[in-house]
This record gives C-alpha cells, sequence and structure tokens, in this order.
C-alpha cells in the first residue's frame, strides 16, 4: 500500500473541481462525456428497480441473462467461445474485473509486463494484488507500435501476465492482427496469461478491425478479457463490466467477488443487457460522431506550432507530441490550466516513456471543441518558455 500513488488522472479532475467551484470556466481536455446513456438502458434499469430486484442479490458471478447476452456477442462478433455459466463473470465495473483476474492468476511478486505509456490505474492495481509491474515501453520506428523485441528482453524467471490494452490508453492505437499474432507467441512460448483490455473496442474507426487475442489458435485458455459497459454505452455510474476466461480463474474471480462485494449491482445488470440487445443504432451514431471529434481535433492541433498529432484509430482522446515546445509536458499542462484554465493529461501520468505528449479527451459538443482548441492555441503561442 505504501507504493500506491493517488492517480494521475484524477488529479486533474480535482483540480477542475476546485477551479470550477471558485467560478472559473475551465475548457475540461482531462474529461469529457459527451452522450447520455441510451434510453433502452436508462428504461431497462428504472423498470428493474421497480419489479424489485434492486431488494435482492443476484448471482455473485452476476445475472445469467447478462452472461448469456455476453457469450453470445462474443461468439457473433470476435469468434470468442466462452461457455456462460463457467467462464463469465459480471463485474462493479472494469476495475474490479482486472484487480480479480491478478489475484486469482498471481502469486506474491509475480511479475506483470505493462506496454508504456498505460492507463495509470494497471500499476497499482498490479500492486494491490501482491504482484511486481514491469513496463515494456511501446516501439518508436512507427508510432506506439507494440515491440516484441521489447517484450521478449524484459521476461525473467517471475514474468507470468502480460497486459494488453486495445484500443490503447492513452494512445488510441488499435493494435493490428499482426501486432496481437507475435504476442500471442510470445505468451504461448514464455508461459504468460494475457489480461486483454478491450474496453474500448466499439471506438474504432477508419474502417479498421479489433481482433480479440482469445480468439487466437492456442490463447483461449491463457487470456482473460475484460470489458466495461461505462465507455461505448456512457454507463459510467452503473459500475458495470465482465471478464471471461479458464473456468478456474473465473471460479477463483466469482470466489473473490462473493467475499468482497457479493455480487454486482442487481438493477444495473439488467441496464447491460439492454445496451447489448438494443444498442446497435446508438453505437453506430456514436462511433460517427466521435469520428467527426476526432478528425477536427487532429487538424486544429496540427496548426499549432510545435504540436504534432498524430490520428488516432480508436477510443476518444489524441495524444500530441511537444517535444518542440516543452519535454516533459509537465510544465505546459501546468500553465495551460493555470493560465488559460485549460486541463490537459500530461504524459506522465501514463508512465516513464513518452513525457513529451499531453493527453487532450474530445468527446464534447462540436462548439465547446473548437472554442476550446482555439483557446488552447492561442495559451501555447504564449507559453513563455516556448522553445525557438
Amino acid at each position: 500500500m505504501k507504493e500506491l500513488e493517488y492517480s494521475g488522472t484524477l488529479k486533474i479532475v480535482d483540480k477542475i473541481r476546485q477551479l470550477s467551484k471558485r467560478g472559473f470556466d475551465v475548457v475540461n481536455f482531462a474529461g469529457g462525456t459527451l452522450d447520455d446513456a441510451p434510453g433502452v438502458v436508462k428504461e431497462a434499469t428504472k423498470k428493474a428497480i421497480d419489479d424489485g430486484l434492486g431488494s435482492d442479490l443476484t448471482d455473485s458471478a452476476g445475472l445469467l441473462e447478462l452472461r448469456e447476452v455476453i457469450a453470445e456477442r462474443l461468439k457473433l462478433k470476435e469468434g470468442v467461445k466462452a461457455d456462460a455459466r463457467s467462464q463469465i463473470i459480471v463485474t462493479i465495473g472494469a476495475k474490479n474485473a482486472i484487480l480479480q483476474t491478478l489475484q486469482a492468476t498471481l502469486e506474491p511478486q509475480d511479475e506483470v509486463l505493462i506496454l508504456d505509456p498505460y492507463w495509470p490505474s494497471y500499476k497499482p492495481l498490479v500492486l494491490l494484488a501482491g504482484a511486481v509491474p514491469r513496463f515494456v515501453p511501446m516501439g518508436y520506428k512507427k508510432r506506439f507500435e507494440v515491440d516484441v523485441d521489447n517484450i521478449a528482453s524484459r521476461i525473467t524467471a517471475k514474468s507470468r501476465m502480460i497486459i494488453i490494452n486495445t484500443p490503447h490508453n492513452p494512445t488510441g492505437r488499435v493494435f493490428t492482427k499482426k501486432e496481437l499474432e507475435a504476442v500471442s507467441d510470445v505468451a504461448k512460448k514464455y508461459n504468460l496469461f494475457v489480461l486483454f483490455d478491450e474496453c474500448y473496442k466499439e471506438l474504432i474507426y477508419d474502417h479498421r478491425k479489433h481482433y480479440s487475442i482469445a480468439s487466437f489458435p492456442g490463447m483461449a485458455d491463457r487470456t482473460v478479457i475484460v470489458y466495461s459497459f461505462s465507455k461505448a454505452y456512457t454507463m459510467y455510474g452503473w459500475r458495470v463490466g465482465y471478464a471471461v476466461g479458464d473456468p478456474e480463474i473465473v471460479r477463483r474471480m466469482v470466489t473473490i467477488q462473493s467475499n468482497s462485494v457479493s455480487c454486482p449491482t442487481s438493477f444495473a445488470q439488467k441496464g447491460a443487457v439492454a445496451a447489448l440487445k438494443e444498442s446497435e443504432t446508438h453505437l453506430r451514431r456514436v462511433v460517427e460522431n466521435y469520428q467527426r471529434l476526432r478528425d477536427t481535433a487532429v487538424k486544429r492541433l496540427n496548426e499549432i506550432k510545435g504540436v504534432s498529432c498524430d490520428t488516432p484509430e480508436g477510443a476518444y482522446w489524441v495524444f500530441p507530441n511537444v517535444s518542440e515546445i516543452t519535454n516533459p509536458s509537465d510544465p505546459l499542462v501546468e500553465y495551460l490550466l493555470e493560465t488559460g484554465k485549460i486541463a490537459t493529461t500530461p504524459g506522465s501520468a501514463f508512465g516513464e516513456s513518452r513525457p513529451e505528449h499531453l493527453r487532450i479527451i474530445y468527446r464534447h459538443e462540436p462548439d465547446y471543441l473548437t472554442r476550446g482548441l482555439k483557446r488552447l492555441k492561442e495559451v501555447i503561442e504564449n507559453y513563455p518558455y516556448h522553445r525557438k
């Protein structure tokens, strides 16, 4: 516990709240929720409450109805076969799923390989499980590719797991089939588990395809898939996620869940059922809208002197490089917030390998995004320590 640090992303959120309470108009590019949850999700949740589901507990593994829908969707969309009764557990969000996966598969001091940059919660969750995080810089030859040579060079006798997240937070990369096949080869060669975080799998652009590593030959028994309903369906407050894996691993996770939280929130699970069964139209609209916002963000950022922004392939943020202005980005991020009241997140919040980047979430109303990026350009151009 002594090694745990407060979330780097939540630090920014806390500052935004403090400034907003003081009456400042803060452009929040560190967060942003554009859409409400689909109407069918809200109605299903309300009905579940009215029907009295909130007065009882579900199975510790979650509603069988939801697990069956998850199994059907995984088979249809990703070619992953999973038994609803023995291989799927519904959890209180993805963090809960990740922590329980780690607890169910690792022994104290086992090592977990994490691609750097990374979602900030991976490190503390690994530490909470009593394991040791080992960071693997993503490749430089192309933009943020999976470098299997880097992975292999960091494997030791204590290595037990690798975490793969696609679409990737914070870069927006969608890993190719070739990249994932290379990871699967390494996992099989060195007998590693793969924790496959696909929380943003619906949010993919430009006709790219999401591949589940669990569908690759020899990977089903050594992969645990983790998912959250928060992202694509804007169901953050529902706190519903799931994990899919080997029956013995899932059995251990159910045991952990039965002793820690009893079960996921009952009526929230009914909302998740509706999300999977009745929200395809919602998802299509969201993806089309987010792609337009992404294009606006990339175009506007690349018009700023000293800023270089690649086009992300998924999720809802950009990760521009500001090394021509400052490296690391932390002083600029602080200046943007204090002087321009623009909240972004420094690259240092996502590990040590890309401090010259910062993350900007573009999931906002078009006018808000455009006005915010205009203000950002003005503030950056007046940054007093701008490199010549």
